[in-house]
């Protein structure tokens, strides 16, 4: 995806950034065989910053008992919310850099663990998506099988998310 391409899909949506993410979300997540994407919006409750769900987008194609199981897991994530330093998606919005888990089901790592491992997810990533220095919002990329780390998977998806805040604040700017 180019920096034009992101442009032009910004314009076709009307500057909607919850739009352009989901298309992005949709297209990375099956350009990298993951099984769930998540989306959780940066939102202010009683002057403290948490993260709110707002999304999430499922790889298509999965069996019937995969797809009841990660509905049930979105559905649990739905009504969780992150504070700085809490959990994956807490952890990427205070650190305001992109993370990795190598095991989902780890407790110490992922708050979610035992969801994750009814749902099958093994591991994943998590990337924050910026306007200028201000996290807006933090995409969570699972998989259901156990992966390494990977750099170009990482390198990749961060380059990005850093094309799409550069878009972002531009956007806001000439408001």
């Amino acid at each position: 995806m180019t920096m034009s391409f992101l442009r032009e899909l910004y314009v076709k949506h009307k500057f909607d950034q919850r739009s352009v993410l989901h298309i992005v979300t949709q297209d990375l997540l099956h350009v990298f065989d993951f099984a769930l994407a998540e989306m959780w919006k940066k939102e202010r409750n009683n002057g403290r910053e948490e993260l709110t769900y707002w999304f999430g987008v499922r790889r298509l194609c999965l069996s019937s008992d995969a797809e009841s199981l990660l509905n049930m897991f979105e559905i649990s994530s739905e009504r969780m919310k992150f504070s700085e330093m809490e959990g994956l998606p807490g952890r990427t919005l205070s650190m305001r850099q992109s993370q990795y888990l190598p095991m989902a089901t780890d407790t110490g790592q992922f708050l979610r663990a035992k969801q994750a491992a009814k749902a099958g997810l093994q591991s994943g990533y998590a990337f924050p998506v910026l306007n200028g220095d201000d996290v807006t919002a933090v995409a969570v990329f699972l998989s259901s099988d156990r992966r390494e780390f990977n750099y170009v998977l990482f390198n990749s998806v961060q380059a990005l998310f850093a094309v799409l805040s550069r878009l972002q604040k531009e956007f806001t700017v000439r408001e």
